[in-house]
């Protein structure tokens, strides 16, 4: 029954290929954040290459005053000035600046690079957190620390994938 209903749900999304299981796990911990108004300044870092987010956003009928996407291949994360800071092609400089511009909405999924974004992130006040976590070979050090700390910041679990890979933290 459960994926007869997740079918229903994913009709919208039935001439995008690849967004089935985008909407499924947006929905799920969507519903979690809670919102005043309709306006939204999204930064969206791991959107991936249809921009899903972006779609579903439309979808639910939210007003998208401005949307930064940034398309994630792994480790390889926004190019600009050419100022890397780790073998990992990182720039600084030009994260630690889109944090502070005005987003109401940050949603952070980059298979397994938030860890170097939540390395130098600060948690604004008034300002809606998604944040997946991945619990890769290789990154299980990362993965246990980072779920004590958001847990810590005030997140809440919000969704887990069927694999128990990837869990969803919201911050309200």
């Amino acid at each position: 029954m459960k994926d007869l209903l997740n079918d229903i749900r994913s009709l919208k999304y039935k001439g995008l290929p690849g967004c089935k299981s985008y909407y499924i796990e947006y929905s799920e911990w969507f519903s979690k954040l809670k919102f005043n108004d309709l306006n939204l300044r999204v930064l969206d870092i791991g959107c991936d290459l249809y921009n899903t987010f972006y779609y579903f956003l439309k979808y639910k009928g939210f007003n998208i005053d401005y949307y930064e996407g940034y398309d994630i291949n792994y480790h390889l994360i926004i190019k600009g000035n050419n100022k890397f800071i780790d073998k990992e092609n990182l720039i600084l400089e030009t994260f630690s600046k889109k944090l502070e511009s005005s987003f109401n909405l940050i949603k952070i999924d980059c298979e397994g690079c938030e860890y170097d974004f939540l390395n130098i992130m600060g948690f604004k006040k008034g300002n809606k957190y998604s944040i997946a976590i991945h619990n890769f070979k290789g990154l299980e050090y990362r993965f246990n620390f980072w779920k004590y700390e958001l847990k810590n910041f005030g997140f809440k679990l919000a969704y887990v994938t069927a694999d128990k890979l990837e869990y969803v933290y919201v911050k309200n």
